[in-house]
Parts: C-alpha cells; sequence; structure tokens
C-alpha cells in the first residue's frame, strides 16, 4: 500500500467526524497499489515501532485477521469487484466503502474470517449450600406442609421424609404446586420406620421461580412424621442424584450410617435420617436438619465437595444405640459442561460488500 509518509511503509490513517476511515498517503488519496486485505485496529503502537511488527507478519503470509486479533475493529478482504467474501465490522463502525478508483489485488481469495476456536474445560464455582427447612415434628399426620424458599442459578431442592411409627410410605410430593421426582427409598429391614428421598430441579416442568413456595406431602396413612428439606445451587439440572443407596438397622449399640461411592468428581453428599431415638442424635457431617419427637428423630446432612469421586460414609451418633434407623443417601451432581468454546479475538457483526 502507499504509505510514502510512513517510515515502515504500511500505512496512514485518520479520522473525521463522520467516523470515515482514509488510508493511503494523504486523507483520501487512492493508494498506488493493488489492494488485497483492509484491516484496522483500535490500539495504537500495539505492534511495535511503527507497525514493522505486522508488516513483517502480513509479509510471511499471515492473514490480517490473525494478527493482534483481541484488538481488530474492522476487516476487509478484497477480490475483485464480485467479491462474496465477508467484510466484518462492530457495530458502530459501520460496512467498509470504497470512493475513488481502487486496483484490487489478483490474489486467491482470502479465506473467509473465522475466529479461533480453543476448546477449554468451563469452570463453575461448584455446589453451594443455600438454604434449610422442616415441617416440624408431626405426631399424627397423613400430610404436611411447610415453606421453603430457594435462589440462585441451577438449584436443587431435595426433600427427605422420615416415617417414624408405621410402615406407611409417600404418595406425593410437590414444591410450588410442581411435581417432585421419587430419588430412593430405605424401610427399617426387620422393623418399623422408614425414610424417602425426594427432589426436583429449577428446570423441571413447572418449578417455581427463585423466591418462597409451598412444599405439599401426601402420606398413604396417619402418623408420625418429619420433613425436612435443603436446598443447593450449581447442580447438573438433568442429572442432579446419583449413586442412590440405604442401610438400616434394629436396636443394636451402633450409629447409624450409610456409604456411597460417588461417581462424579466433587459431587456432594446429601443423606437422611429415620431414628427412633426420641433424643441424643447427633450428626456426623454438616447438619441442615434435626427434629426430634416422641416418636424419633428426622434430620438431614450434607458433605461439601467429594474429590476424587469415591466412597462416603455419613453417620448419625446415638441413632443406633437401642434404637431402630434407616438411612438413605446419595451423591448431588454438581452442574457442568465437558468442554466449551472460548473464542479468540473480538465479535463482529456481517455486512456482504460486493
Amino acid at each position: 500500500m502507499n504509505g510514502s509518509q510512513v517510515a515502515s511503509g504500511s500505512f496512514t490513517n485518520g479520522s473525521n467526524p463522520s467516523n470515515s476511515y482514509y488510508i493511503g498517503s494523504n486523507f483520501g488519496e487512492t493508494p498506488d497499489a493493488d489492494l488485497a486485505e483492509i484491516a484496522v485496529w483500535g490500539v495504537s503502537n500495539s505492534f511495535g515501532s511503527n507497525g514493522s511488527n505486522a508488516a513483517q507478519a502480513l509479509s510471511k503470509g499471515i492473514p490480517a485477521y490473525r494478527i493482534s486479533p483481541q484488538s481488530l475493529v474492522a476487516y476487509a478482504p478484497l477480490y475483485g469487484l464480485q467479491s462474496s467474501e465477508q467484510d466484518l465490522s462492530p457495530s458502530g463502525y459501520g460496512a467498509l466503502t470504497i470512493a475513488g478508483t481502487v486496483n484490487y489485488a489478483t490474489h486467491a481469495p482470502v479465506t473467509q474470517f473465522t475466529p479461533k476456536r480453543v476448546a477449554v474445560p468451563y469452570v463453575y464455582g461448584g455446589i453451594q449450600f443455600d438454604a434449610a427447612s422442616n415441617s416440624g415434628y408431626q405426631s399424627s399426620a397423613s400430610s404436611l406442609s411447610w415453606s421453603h424458599t430457594w435462589s440462585g442459578a441451577n438449584r436443587f431442592l431435595a426433600i427427605d421424609i422420615s416415617l417414624l411409627s408405621a410402615n406407611d410410605t409417600v404418595t406425593a410430593v410437590t414444591y410450588g404446586g410442581a411435581t417432585c421426582t421419587l430419588i430412593g427409598t430405605q424401610n427399617v429391614i426387620g422393623g418399623t420406620g422408614r425414610v424417602e428421598c425426594w427432589g426436583i430441579t429449577q428446570s423441571a416442568t413447572g418449578a417455581p421461580n427463585a423466591g418462597t413456595n409451598t412444599i405439599s406431602v401426601t402420606l398413604s396413612g396417619t402418623l408420625a412424621v418429619v420433613g425436612t428439606a435443603a436446598s443447593y445451587v450449581g447442580v447438573n439440572q438433568a442429572n442432579p442424584a446419583e449413586a442412590f443407596t440405604g442401610a438400616s438397622a434394629v436396636p443394636i449399640s451402633a450409629s447409624a450410617s450409610a456409604t456411597v461411592t460417588t461417581l462424579t468428581n466433587n459431587d456432594w453428599v446429601h443423606a437422611a435420617l429415620m431414628s427412633t431415638a426420641p433424643s441424643g442424635v447427633a450428626a456426623g457431617q454438616t447438619s441442615r436438619n434435626l427434629v426430634t419427637g416422641l416418636s424419633g428423630t428426622g434430620g438431614n446432612e450434607d458433605t461439601g465437595p467429594v474429590s476424587p469421586a469415591g466412597s462416603q460414609t455419613m453417620t448419625w451418633s446415638g441413632a443406633g444405640t437401642s434404637y431402630s434407623w434407616s438411612v438413605a443417601a446419595y451423591g448431588v451432581v454438581p452442574y457442568s459442561t465437558p468442554f466449551g468454546f472460548d473464542e479468540e479475538g473480538v465479535t463482529l457483526s456481517f455486512s456482504t460488500q460486493w
């Protein structure tokens, strides 16, 4: 290009109040060489002294749009008057307009601009605890209803029902009117009692928006019961729970416990308890709810991230000594996408020039 007034022989550019860009030895003059491509960068002196680094790169055949792409504000490949190639310019800069006589270079078409795409793992903050709630101890109930507030992104609500005085079951659970999904159950083997784990994600059909909503539980009979809930953010919306397991015992001198083998790195383990112990129960991990009454105790607890994936034992002391108990536990899976794409360079709008 004609760059007689620039020591590097690159170009001189300038702008007027109408945001036009002129390229040539003097503003508005026609370059005295054939044009192949035009690129405008938005950072002065970004290529070294007088643009010599850029000129060297161009002389090696590197496309202009690959040189300091983070600073590129406009790019125009030129190839004949009927070129189907696309000019690229961000909103506000407009498209290339040719004024005067321009000789187009006789070269192969410049490859259409395609930002470099680099596969990189997405990084997320992982699962975080959101809020806990419970129904309180109910000595004789055929249903439960209580409020729970959830918030944040990629939400998951874990709902646990501890059936204390009879071998009845849960027939339905809703949150804000939306149907929850049964994750798993564990009966007391050889005794009375049962714990059930249910859940719902924010992406489930009809799931309520962030805020306070009602948890409603319907039971198959009337009995002593405790309902507990804990919500989390940063949870996989398609598959929030995995590796469910349960354990139980009739009165023996032992803590209540169950061991989960997680499958995904950084799972949290969530566990729920039903025990006929009316008092003296303590969680072995982070307790979210612990509700006691005459017929027994219901509660839930969780861990932080388990990494690497593997075995995690969830326990409650005082729940098994001379009392029947059942524990249900599972891994809560973090929200993640194995690979995302990050584009190198700037985002440009497209306008075709003929």
